[in-house]
């Protein structure tokens, strides 16, 4: 190979060098990029970190709805207890001194709430509340009026946003 690359350099011609030698061990050429076959660790801590903000508003958030859903069967016994209440008075002439007398109360307790009646002592006058104790929320109606009063409005869930603005 000395010799032929002598004689080319006397005839201006390019050298032959023969065949491409082979590379070393240490001198392998570039391989292409594996394609990764999972998430790396940083996707997915970021991936947690999204889950669990999306699920301290949302879970605070169904959690009120479902006391909301509570609180409006109560409202609902609330109006059938008055209106009950209303039908003794025109049979009897005076309100009952227990709420099992009227035909839907047999139970004092309604869904999650238990229903309290109060008559007063001439029988002419009365006050149902109904009363949620795990949570504190109260709520009432009277003779006098025509829809239920919520006593504790701040016992209705908790929220993420009232947290942060309140």
């Amino acid at each position: 190979m000395r010799l032929q690359r002598s004689l080319d350099r006397r005839s201006g011609q390019e050298p032959y060098l023969g065949e491409p030698r082979q590379r070393s061990c240490q001198e392998k050429a570039p391989m292409p990029m594996r394609q990764a076959k999972g998430f790396t660790l940083v996707e997915l801590m970021v991936t947690v970190a999204i889950v669990a903000i999306l699920a301290a508003v949302a879970v605070p958030a169904y959690v009120n709805h479902v006391r909301r859903s509570q609180q409006a069967q109560a409202v609902e016994a609330l109006l059938r207890a008055r209106l009950e209440m209303e039908a003794y008075w025109a049979d009897h002439n005076r309100y009952p001194e227990k709420l099992q007398l009227l035909p839907s109360f047999q139970s004092a307790t309604q869904g999650k709430y238990i229903l309290q009646l109060q008559t007063f002592a001439d029988a002419q006058r009365y006050r149902i509340e109904a009363v949620r104790p795990d949570v504190g929320d109260k709520l009432h109606i009277a003779d006098n009026e025509t829809t239920p009063v919520v006593d504790t409005p701040k016992a209705l869930g908790w929220s993420l946003f009232h947290w942060i603005f309140d």
